[in-house]
């Protein structure tokens, strides 16, 4: 049985989510999302702030979404496959991508003019097109 390593982030959005389409019509929708953890200090004395950088890929009637509803600031919550790839810039440094291909989202608050009553989660369900084979 294949494996895959499951990941659910938590973070705001670094920019706009871009969005393409394929060739077929499929809505292909990327996002960039940071998230900071703290991780011991090599002395043992406290903790300092680390930050990995995921690349997010969402496809079909969830692209479309959050094409029409994503934007740079907000707080998401992403489930999905995660990937990884090593790679080796002209500089010789490896370095190591971070891709998560999205199984469902959830928008946890809208940042500036747009944000929602305190406590109130806004998710995909508040814009439920009836539609049978979106799984959230």
């Amino acid at each position: 049985m294949p494996q895959a390593a499951n990941i659910t982030l938590v973070g705001h959005l670094a920019a706009d989510p871009e969005t393409r389409y394929s060739q077929g019509g499929t809505a292909i929708a990327n996002l960039r999302i940071p998230v900071n953890d703290g991780r011991p200090k090599r002395d043992g004395q406290g903790f300092e702030e680390h930050t990995s950088w995921y690349r997010v890929t969402l496809f079909g009637k969830q692209a479309e979404k959050m094409a029409e509803r994503g934007h740079k600031g907000m707080l998401v919550q992403v489930i999905g496959k995660l990937y990884t790839s090593i790679w080796i810039p002209d500089s010789g440094e490896p370095r190591v991508n971070l891709d998560v291909e999205a199984s469902s989202f959830l928008i946890l608050e809208r940042s500036g003019a747009e944000s929602r009553e305190p406590g109130r989660q806004a998710s995909l369900a508040d814009a439920d097109d009836g539609d049978p084979d979106m799984p959230f």
